[in-house]
């Protein structure tokens, strides 16, 4: 077996939350093969597989079961570029794509995903949303493992059933290997207003530059994408570009306006300063007001039990003041939900993925 298994290592570990206990088992493969070893050592001994990519929207146990074997997809981060495909292995760091889009195939109308942290594969899984702005309906094809008969498969984006923070795979055993991109696709449904007209015409000395500076701050970038404040000391617009060098520069003014304003908001709401798993609630729409002004019309923000608190600064926000523990973020979650079912009649859900028994 070339895969690594890791025994009772801290969950804490790889988690933006920075909250998880020992789990019996863990394992980070590195390729296909490897993920298929961590499924064979699942049946072998009657585990249960839990994939995730970089812990960013996840809260662990504080006492994880035995029987679960927990597999972090996030060294999984090869990209390939085929006719006019780019294809993304499910933990390469989304915060990437914007540069590696433009870059590549003068593709501009990714930006929303700058900063934001977690891998493809997640980010597939749940649709993830910044603003108004949705993943899914970019994403041509999916490449998956179903987890039953053990078999790669591939679905098209359309098939998905792509909606706010929900896909297919949240309903089904399939594991995200792959997500594809159609850059003739993304071409066809975005007018620039700055036309670069640089795709096809890169030299291949530049291209091969491109891939080597996303392919080396992706590697470094794995050590530290459950760490919210190093997260941002390599990924901000000032740090990035010394990594970046080429790809950087085909950022055209339209769009690295569009990504400052992403960053001065993160920053002012202080999304770097403390572990968070980011949103913890998604929006009622059909309530009509954001689940965070809620929690602030309630005068919840703040509020703080043991060293978990409602951000002072965001009403959507749980953060780790210091060593808190899952007990203590689930108790705030319910308090919330208990209050605004009282306050307002329906009982938010939560976004994150937790872990109850």
């Amino acid at each position: 077996m070339n895969l690594k298994i890791y025994e009772k290592i801290m969950l804490s570990n790889f988690s933006t939350f920075k909250i998880g206990g020992k789990a019996r088992f863990l394992a980070i493969p590195e390729d296909i093969n490897q993920i298929f070893e961590a499924v064979d050592f699942c049946k072998k001994r009657s585990l249960k597989p839990f994939f995730f990519g970089s812990g960013a929207n996840i809260l662990f146990p504080d006492k994880p079961e035995d029987d679960i074997f927990f597999i972090s997809l996030k060294y999984f981060k090869d990209f390939e570029i085929e006719n006019d495909k780019i294809i993304l292995s499910s933990g390469f760091p989304l915060t990437l794509i914007p540069f590696l889009f433009s870059s590549l195939a003068n593709i501009d109308n990714l930006f929303f995903l700058y900063l934001l942290p977690g891998t493809v594969g997640a980010a597939t899984y749940i649709n993830v949303r910044y603003d108004k702005y949705d993943f899914g309906p970019f994403i041509s094809k999916i490449i998956y493992l179903d987890i039953d008969d053990l078999k790669i498969k591939e679905i098209d984006g359309s098939l998905a059933e792509f909606s706010y923070k929900y896909s297919i795979f949240q309903k089904k055993n399939w594991i995200i290997l792959k997500v594809v991109f159609d850059i003739n696709i993304l071409s066809k449904n975005y007018e620039k207003t700055e036309q670069k007209d640089k795709y096809g015409k890169l030299k291949e000395f530049i291209m091969r530059k491109i891939i080597l500076e996303n392919q080396r701050i992706s590697r470094k970038a794995t050590e530290i994408e459950s760490d919210i404040k190093k997260f941002y000391k390599i990924f901000g617009l000032k740090y990035i570009k010394k990594y970046l060098k080429r790809s950087f520069d085909f950022i055209d003014s339209e769009t690295f306006s569009q990504m400052k304003k992403i960053e001065d908001y993160r920053l002012s709401k202080f999304h770097f300063s403390y572990p968070s798993c980011g949103s913890v609630f998604k929006n009622n729409y059909s309530f009509g007001v954001p689940t965070g002004a809620l929690v602030d019309r309630l005068g919840l923000k703040g509020l703080k039990h043991n060293d978990a608190q409602i951000a002072p600064y965001h009403g959507n926000i749980i953060i780790n003041t210091a060593n808190a523990k899952a007990k203590d973020v689930l108790y705030l979650i319910e308090f919330v939900q208990e209050k605004i079912y009282k306050n307002f009649g329906f009982v938010p859900e939560p976004e994150i993925i937790l872990f109850r028994r």
